[in-house]
């Protein structure tokens, strides 16, 4: 049975998604027709899998294809950098996490899991079997060279109408090669026209905004 408060509740859905992006997330995958899919890459311990899982439930219905390598990945030099949790992204403990995440948020039935790098998935891909992918979620590893290779490998199973959302757009120090990235692949099409920046930033008790602290996401519509 479906556990909204397990999904919704951030201090049960642990990582670092901000919820101004989950809501969009659910919008988003609640229009993904039934014979399509929904693609997150980067998983992490599962908080964006059911926010996508929900809303494919007040929608559609379509499958949540869920890719992350896990403790079969590898972290780039230097990487660890970003963000405390980077050194928890390839550890087993975090897989288990996950696991434990879908589970308690009831939506096992929901969702395909990938044990993959986003490249790897996208090669095993059968858009036959598994339909086009009508949303696109990228929260896997930031560098411009990896969000360049990670869309360019999804393009070719991607619906014609549709939605990518991609994470960190707009951070101060990873923000610019994500958007680098996107841009390698998106720049020359139809849908660059079309982008969204959606900031986000992060605030002291006060309300004041943190120096150095300012998130966002982006997205871009095929259609």
């Amino acid at each position: 049975m479906l556990n909204v408060e397990a999904i919704t509740n951030q201090k049960i859905a642990v990582g670092l998604v901000e919820n101004p992006c989950c809501f969009r997330l659910r919008e988003y995958a609640a229009k993904v027709p039934a014979d399509q899919a929904i693609v997150e890459l980067g998983a992490f311990k599962g908080r964006t899998t059911g926010w996508l899982a929900l809303g494919a439930s007040e929608g559609n219905g379509a499958v949540v294809h869920s890719v992350d390598p896990w403790d079969e990945g590898e972290i780039p030099e230097g990487y660890e950098a970003h963000a405390p949790s980077v050194v928890e992204y390839v550890k087993g403990e975090t897989r288990a996490a996950y696991e434990k995440h879908l589970d308690d948020c009831g939506i096992r039935d929901l969702v395909r899991v990938h044990q993959a790098t986003a490249v790897d998935a996208a090669a095993e891909w059968d858009t036959d079997l598994d339909g086009r992918v009508g949303l696109l979620w990228h929260d896997a590893l930031h560098l411009r060279e990896n969000v360049r290779d990670d869309l360019r490998a999804w393009l070719p199973h991607l619906a014609s109408d549709a939605v990518i959302v991609v994470h960190d757009i707009g951070d101060a120090e990873i923000g610019e090669e994500v958007l680098a990235g996107v841009r390698d692949v998106f720049g020359r099409r139809k849908a660059w026209k079309s982008r969204e920046l959606v900031p986000w930033v992060k605030r002291n008790p006060d309300g004041t905004p943190r120096p150095m602290h300012k998130r966002g996401f982006l997205v871009l519509k095929l259609g």
